[in-house]
């Protein structure tokens, strides 16, 4: 028989990922066409976006494809992880987007403190 403890221990770990993953579905919203120009995070998000982008160079007749990576970061840019979430479509878009993660660290720094975000997902 489970105890009530366990029963809400699973409650709180449940409830703590779906917020992590509705911090994460909020912040992939703010690289996309419609982003929420209002949250802190958002001159941020895109100061990274920008600077990863300068760092990707394409492999040539491949400017169409997209896919999603996941970056951790500590405070000071310093990127700790990342994960390709969704191919690009080809093993040299994919090798490209992580070579352009490599020489994008660190990533900038936030203006405001409170718009640090240590956990995104990145949309290429």
């Amino acid at each position: 028989m489970i105890s009530r403890a366990a029963i809400f221990v699973f409650m709180l770990i449940t409830a703590a990922a779906q917020a992590q993953s509705g911090q994460s579905q909020a912040l992939e919203k703010a690289l996309r066409a419609d982003p929420d120009t209002t949250s802190p995070q958002h001159d941020y998000i895109q100061a990274i976006r920008e600077h990863l982008q300068r760092h990707w160079q394409r492999p040539s007749g491949q400017d169409t494809a997209s896919c999603r990576v996941r970056l951790e970061q500590r405070r000071g840019g310093h990127i700790v992880a990342f994960e390709l979430l969704e191919s690009c479509g080809s093993d040299a878009l994919d090798r490209s987007v992580k070579q352009a993660i490599l020489a994008a660290d660190p990533l900038p720094r936030p203006r405001r403190r409170d718009a640090f975000v240590p956990e995104l997902i990145i949309a290429f």
